[in-house]
């Protein structure tokens, strides 16, 4: 067949568009070349990049249909193109169109630890639609076991000071999160969250009403309201209130933070006792204040759920003194890491929670923390099962072997692979299982009695360490212990003359709070009994009053500046016999009160 020549005139002319050396593009300049010299090679043209815009049409999706991912677009380059409307911090759900430079594009979607990451190299043609699917495969079947993401510590301020873990609206928090595989938030600091025209809910004249509603709006799918700190979100979104111990600003629980607890947990909150050894403390002083506080806070009865363990060894180490005391606590892990990390990025770190039904509801998240269906990880999975009892799950003691079956998972993170398993019974190492050269998977099955009463869990560490996932206990008792209650104290008192020492008659009002619970008419000494959260008013005729407290100023305090001089307070924390010590202490003391008597003018 004949070519025609207006066909050749075309492709010569496209030819020569194409290699420079006809006209630019459309909306560009025509380029000018220097004759080459013979025998001299020429220098490379810069390769120019394609001008004009094109359509992206991409959908996010998993085994259950449309979802979130992090999405990063970069030319050929490697630059990294970004503000694109409607796009949320590089995170987006569902379908959604950009307008993109035409030319090769790479594409890469993430959707947290648990998912392979999509990439795709596409050739975005000028003024036309190329559509693309991100089909995010599910790493090791843990979604369909049952077992949901969550973060129940997620720092949301939007302020300028030292914490700003994430800045942006809820709308955009919530969809980074389904994007990160989180599946329930609990947002601390959620009163600085950027409400209309970019206004932290905590500066609107009804702040707390505007994030209750904002947080009706976007719930659904995913994204679970609980409250934390002391915001109050609707009735039916729960409570997550955390208590920290690490700055020289906190003090020892008093009755009103007792109270404030058991308020919470009445009405099916949960309290969590949050950096118990003061691991994001920048001084010494801050961490020798948190375990003396810590320490208080276990023995007077702290009506705590859950501990935040994710800090470090410390306080893992700390969990684990409680769970052999006695304790039914949660080991919870959550949050953005250390507050120097100014990022956007929501962490992996966080929990794996088991709900028993297909739907998640904040009532169920919540149940299923304090009754510890939770496994703590930054990115991994493993679980553990006794006979038919998960983690959580209580079974009786006894002589007869029974079933224990532990299933390992490493996360879809480059480089993660299983270094070893670890079966644990009350912080003693029972069993280890090293993982093989690029291990992925590993399961576990073996026939143990187990004839003392406490708790197994089971531990994962990736080859360097830096991965990990612990599951809380499958605990090994007759009946469950109840929370922990307030320690009933009792102090002996006597009163006297600070000159004479003689004996000094008075009355005390106990103070809890700001209340007066009782109060105690004292003729030279007195013993009763009282909280140990209490201060104690003294007035005397002839004497200046005097405000004491049973914790403060009584023999409890001689015993903290004891370790605290020996340089045993951070010690004191996961030493059973402190506690035992303190516990003895608070349950009976005595205190010796001098009196100034009071100068009359002559």
């Amino acid at each position: 067949m004949r070519k025609h020549p207006v066909l050749l005139l075309c492709a010569l002319c496209f030819f020569l568009a194409a290699t420079g050396f006809g006209p630019a593009a459309e909306g560009g300049a025509s380029k000018k070349h220097k004759p080459v010299k013979k025998g001299v090679t020429p220098p490379p043209l810069d390769k120019e990049e394609p001008q004009g815009t094109s359509l992206l049409k991409l959908e996010i999706a998993d085994f259950n249909g449309p979802c979130a991912g992090r999405v990063e677009l970069r030319n050929l380059k490697g630059e990294t193109l970004g503000a694109f409307a409607g796009l949320h911090w590089a995170w987006a759900e569902g379908s959604f169109i950009l307008r993109v430079p035409v030319g090769s594009l790479n594409v890469r979607v993430t959707g947290g630890s648990r998912k392979c990451v999509w990439e795709s190299q596409l050739n975005m043609n000028k003024d036309k639609t190329t559509e693309a699917v991100a089909a995010l495969q599910t790493y090791g079947q843990v979604y369909r076991a049952g077992w949901v993401a969550c973060d129940p510590f997620l720092q949301a301020d939007a302020g300028a000071g030292g914490r700003r873990y994430f800045f942006g609206t809820l709308k955009e928090i919530s969809i980074a999160a389904r994007a990160e595989g989180v599946e329930v938030l609990g947002l601390a600091h959620a009163d600085a969250l950027l409400g209309p025209q970019s206004v932290p809910f905590r500066q609107m004249p009804e702040g707390k009403t505007a994030l209750a509603l904002a947080c009706e709006a976007v719930t659904g799918g995913n994204f679970v309201p609980l409250a934390a700190e002391k915001v109050q979100l609707p009735e039916n979104g729960g409570t997550l209130y955390t208590l920290g111990a690490t700055t020289e600003a906190d003090t020892p629980p008093d009755a009103s933070l007792l109270a404030v607890g058991k308020r919470l947990q009445d009405r099916g909150g949960l309290v969590v006792l949050n950096h118990p050894t003061g691991s994001s403390g920048k001084t010494e002083s801050e961490l020798t204040h948190a375990a003396e506080n810590t320490i208080f806070a276990v023995v007077a009865g702290l009506p705590f759920d859950a501990v935040d363990v994710g800090r470090g060894e410390g306080d893992l180490d700390f969990w684990f003194i409680l769970l052999n005391q006695g304790f039914r606590v949660t080991a919870l892990a959550g949050g953005p890491g250390l507050e120097e990390k100014k990022s956007l990025d929501i962490p992996a770190t966080g929990c794996y929670l088991r709900i028993p039904s297909a739907s998640l509801s904040p009532g169920e998240a919540l149940e299923s923390m304090k009754q510890g269906r939770v496994v703590v990880s930054n990115g991994p999975f493993i679980r553990l099962r006794i006979d038919e009892a998960d983690c959580g799950g209580v079974i009786s003691p006894g002589t007869a072997a029974r079933e224990i079956f532990i299933e390992a998972i490493s996360c879809s993170e480059t480089g993660d692979s299983i270094g070893k398993v670890e079966l644990l019974y009350n912080g003693e190492v029972q069993g280890q299982w090293k993982g093989d050269n690029l291990q992925k998977y590993m399961r576990v099955d073996l026939r143990k009695s187990l004839p003392h009463v406490g708790w197994l869990a089971a531990r994962y560490y990736s080859v360097d360490r830096r991965l990990w996932a612990l599951t809380n206990p499958v605990y090994v008792r007759a009946v469950n212990l109840p929370r922990p209650q307030p320690l009933a104290a009792r102090l002996s008192i006597s009163l006297e003359d600070s000159q004479t020492g003689k004996p000094v008659n008075g009355v005390i009002e106990v103070l809890e709070g700001e209340t007066a619970i009782t109060t105690v008419t004292v003729k030279g000494c007195a013993e009763f009994a009282l909280p140990p959260t209490a201060k104690l008013r003294i007035n005397a005729e002839g004497y200046n009053p005097l405000n004491w407290s049973y914790y403060r100023d009584g023999e409890a305090r001689q015993l903290i500046e004891e370790w605290e001089q020996a340089g045993k307070l951070r010690e004191a924390l996961t030493d059973p016999e402190a506690y035992a010590r303190m516990r003895k202490i608070l349950a009976k003391s005595s205190a010796r009160i001098r009196l100034q008597p009071v100068f009359l003018p002559e």
